[in-house]
């Protein structure tokens, strides 16, 4: 191979992963909230009419004219949202082990302040007062042949109301580390609504499950004396998204002057911006080339490095990709024309990733 500072070169790479991420963080919220509508029960969510944006639900306690504060929201994946009960936990799997972690530093089991208000003005009746978690649970986690399950069980009572029956809902969530794949088989109770969702190494937000109010329910169906038959099974499955992990080493081959030479680019871990080593295996002349990436913009579809060659800049390479795809192109400075340095417009290429 020539000097890639005297040739014009173009170098298409046919890059996939040479090895699986080692570690897979899951993270999980599941919640408990009193929805801005229940379709099933018409005219039981009552609007504020001097408060737009507020709804109530009119108290559980016979002869109690007074409301209570919905969460005046509906079904939504934001993790700030309002909730009566709220389970969010990150499951790491790694070298065959599982532990649980907090989300963001957040706590693994939180409720909201719940609010007893006058139903026509919204004005809080009374010090709004928060749930105790004292009844939420997960268990230890554990793992095997890349399955690995952990029970979740919340549990919840509107901390103004005494006694009150719990909102609630649990089960076994398993996540099969091979399949990408997320199974939630438990159940929550028939009012109000609830919602699971859950990410893969900062991939795509998925909906476990989302169950709204029973039909003709209200917070009295609740009560049910510790029986479960005010309670609805929820099984559902669901195939996870990672989120696309630049570093790593991946492997190929690239056509230089015609010849397809094998091709190794190892991006380091800690980035952005990244770095990392371009190798060329050229039997006649083997380059390795440095790489870095000192523009961290854009990082979701698209990377673009700097090459260089004996610490010199010999060309750029630009990766692009969609789902499953990848495409990348070395654009390389090659020597001068009448004075003018040439540089060659690269040749992409489409690629599939191992699954």
């Amino acid at each position: 191979m020539r000097h890639p500072r005297t040739l014009l070169l173009s170098i298409a790479l046919l890059l996939v992963p040479a090895c699986a991420l080692a570690q897979a963080r899951l993270h999980v919220y599941l919640r408990a909230f009193i929805p801005l509508n229940h379709s099933g029960n018409p005219g039981y969510v009552r609007a504020v009419l001097s408060k737009p944006g507020m709804f109530v639900i009119p108290s559980p306690i016979p002869g109690d004219t007074s409301c209570f504060l919905t969460d005046n929201r509906l079904f939504t994946e934001d993790v700030d949202a309002s909730s009566r009960a709220t389970t969010e936990f990150v499951l790491v799997v790694a070298n065959g082990a599982a532990s649980i972690e907090k989300a963001g530093g957040r706590e693994i089991h939180r409720t909201s302040p719940s609010h007893r208000v006058d139903c026509q003005t919204g004005a809080d009746l009374v010090p709004p007062k928060t749930a105790s978690v004292s009844n939420m649970h997960i268990g230890a986690p554990a793992v095997a042949d890349g399955i690995a399950q952990v029970v979740v069980d919340g549990r919840a009572s509107n901390p103004l109301v005494t006694p009150s029956p719990d909102i609630q809902y649990g089960g076994t969530l398993t996540f099969d580390t091979s399949r990408n794949t997320l199974r939630f088989r438990g159940s929550v109770a028939v009012f109000p609504a609830y919602e699971a969702f859950a990410q893969l190494n900062g991939g795509k937000v998925v909906k476990l499950f989302q169950s709204p109010p029973a039909a003709n329910t209200t917070a009295r169906d609740l009560i049910d004396f510790g029986t479960g038959i005010k309670l609805q099974p929820v099984d559902q499955t669901v195939r996870l998204e990672e989120a696309f992990r630049w570093d790593g080493t991946w492997s190929g081959s690239c056509r230089i002057d015609g010849a397809e030479l094998p091709t190794t680019l190892k991006i380091d871990s800690g980035g952005p911006p990244y770095s990392g080593q371009l190798t060329l295996s050229d039997p006649a002349a083997p380059l390795s080339l440095s790489v870095d990436n000192g523009n961290s913009e854009n990082l979701a579809r698209t990377i673009a490095f700097r090459v260089l060659y004996g610490g010199e800049q010999s060309g750029t390479l630009t990766c692009n990709h969609t789902t499953g795809r990848l495409q990348c192109t070395i654009v390389a400075i090659g020597g001068y024309v009448n004075g003018e340095e040439v540089v060659d417009s690269g040749q992409p290429c489409n690629l599939s990733r191992n699954p």
